[in-house]
Parts: structure tokens; sequence; C-alpha cells
């Protein structure tokens, strides 16, 4: 009897504790279940969160830079022997200013790709050829001309403007200067300064956001200040894998 007896105290413990460890580790696994959930949830806010101040810095920063190249060619666009040059509205006459505008103020340092002078429409200037240059982005035209319509057509308004756009193959800050007549009481077109965003602009946004960053066109990399990578530093482009 003795042996059966010891049996079914074994059993017994058996049926008690089986169920008791059995709920023990389903709380444990139902605990840990929603301690991850909640960790991961206040990591996606967490990282939300800085995604959107960066985001608000990066933005910040660009309207900086934008407002630079606002003040930096509403200056050059008013003197008075370039902007006498526009308002002869002479094909020669204004293609020759704008290779002197870009020659003699080294627009190529400043990282400046190309000037556009667009006439109002209505105004007829004896050629339908886009004042650009330097010549070399004559074969560029349509993309230049493209890029450059949005902004120009708020500059038309009679203030300044910006934009962020993708000219061919390359990102660039935009800035389209109204040009009036004589009078001051006609805009007849507008000077438009293409600024390409290459590293050195990655750099200064990465600074002024104290994040890395990567300027995109299309599926392009155009520069990042990424560590470790490729392009950083050296202005190149490549394709993502």
């Amino acid at each position: 009897m003795a042996p059966r007896g010891n049996f079914l105290k074994i059993s017994l413990r058996t049926k008690v504790l089986v169920p008791v460890l059995a709920v023990m580790v389903l709380l444990l696994a139902v605990t840990v279940l929603i301690v991850n959930q909640r960790f991961h949830s206040q990591m996606e806010a967490n990282s939300k969160r800085e995604l959107d101040a960066t985001k608000m810095r990066f933005q910040h920063e660009q309207i900086i830079l934008q407002q630079s190249l606002i003040e930096r060619f509403n200056s050059l666009a008013r003197e008075p022997h370039y902007v006498s040059a526009f308002r002869t509205l002479d094909a020669p006459t204004i293609r020759t200013e704008l290779r002197q505008i870009f020659e003699n103020e080294l627009l190529a340092g400043e990282g400046i790709i190309f000037i556009y002078f667009a006439p109002q429409t209505e105004t007829d200037t004896g050629s339908h050829s886009p004042f650009i240059m330097p010549v070399e982005q004559l074969g560029n035209a349509l993309n230049i001309t493209a890029g450059c319509s949005a902004v120009s057509r708020l500059a038309e308004s009679g203030d300044s403007a910006t934009d962020t756009v993708r000219i061919g193959d390359k990102l660039c800050n935009v800035v389209a200067i109204p040009i009036k007549n004589s009078t001051q009481d006609q805009i007849i077109g507008t000077l438009n300064f293409g600024k390409e965003m290459s590293w050195n602009v990655a750099q200064e946004l990465s600074i002024g956001t104290g994040a890395r960053c990567a300027l995109l066109s299309g599926n392009r990399v155009i520069a990042t200040t990424l560590p470790g990578n490729q392009y950083a530093g050296r202005g190149t482009r490549g394709a993502f894998p």
C-alpha cells in the first residue's frame, strides 16, 4: 500500500504543480511580450520625435541657406551695369551680360552651375533661344527652363523667390530675381541662378541639424555626410544598391 500511496502523492503534486508552472510560464511570456511591445512602441515614438525634430532643423537650415542666396544675388542683379543690359531686351546684349556676370563674379567657384534669364512671355526679345550661361549648359536648356518655371512665376509677383529642384541629374537651389523696367512699374523678366547642392551643402546642412544627411536626386545619391560612405566628401554620385 505504501508504494501506491506514494504514487498517489506524486501524481497529486504533479497535477497541482504542472498547471501552476504553466500559468507562471504563461504569465512570464505575456509579461515579456507586453514589455517588448511597449519598448518597441517607445523606441518608435522616440525615433519619430527625433526625425521630426531633425526635419524641422533641416528645413530651417535650408531656409537660411536659400535666404543667403537671395541676399547674395539680389545685390548682384541690382548692379546698374548689369540690369541696364537686361532692360535693352536685346538678345546679343543679354547673352554678353550673362557671360560677363558668370565670369567676372567667379560664380563657378560658388557652386553656381547656370544663370538663366527668363523674359516675360509677352516681351519680344527677337529670339526664342533661351538665355543660359555658361554655354555648356545650353544642351541642358530644357531641364533648366522646366526646373526654373515655377520659381520664375513666383518671382514675377515682384519678390525674389527660391526653390529646390532637380535639374537633369543634379539637385539645385534656384534663386529667381525679378528684373523691372527703368520706371520700376513692370517686370520684364526674371534672372535665375542655379546652385548645385553638392557635398559642401550637405556638410553645411549636417552641421546645422546636428545629424548626418544624404541628398538624393531621383534614386541617386548626390552627396552625403554619412561616415564610411564611398560618396562622402567626394561630390560623386552613385545609385542605391
